[in-house]
């Protein structure tokens, strides 16, 4: 598999963070962590980012509200949506945001791998 710049993982789940972290950095040149989709959105928004992986359900700003603000101001990394407890709607909410797709917890990671891969592979096509 190649190897991409950077992902940002967005969970409240730190031992989850941590893992997801370790996995992926074989794939990514840098991956960033944070625990609160506030925060994550001021960093994404000032860095550029291959992928992004976030949970649902997070204090201070959900995973689907941190996908809208980030279509909002035009950032269109490719994002997958995580959760152990997130509604359908929730869901449906975060795949109509585009370029999002979604997995239960817990999730295989090498089925996280493929996806990811995937959605690079398409988001890379559609910008040229």
């Amino acid at each position: 598999m190649k190897k991409y710049n950077s992902c940002m993982l967005v969970d409240d789940e730190v031992d989850l963070l941590e893992t997801m972290k370790l996995s992926l950095e074989c794939f990514f040149e840098k991956v960033d962590t944070c625990s609160d989709g506030k925060e994550a959105f001021e960093i994404i928004a000032s860095q550029k980012y291959d992928f992004i992986v976030s949970d649902v359900q997070m204090p201070n700003m959900k995973g689907d509200e941190l996908l809208k603000n980030l279509r909002t101001i035009g950032i269109s990394t490719p994002f997958i949506c995580i959760s152990g407890n997130g509604s359908k709607a929730q869901v449906l909410d975060a795949q109509r945001q585009g370029g999002a797709d979604y997995m239960d917890k817990p999730f295989d990671f090498d089925l996280l791998i493929e996806k990811i891969q995937s959605m690079i592979e398409a988001h890379a096509k559609k910008k040229s």
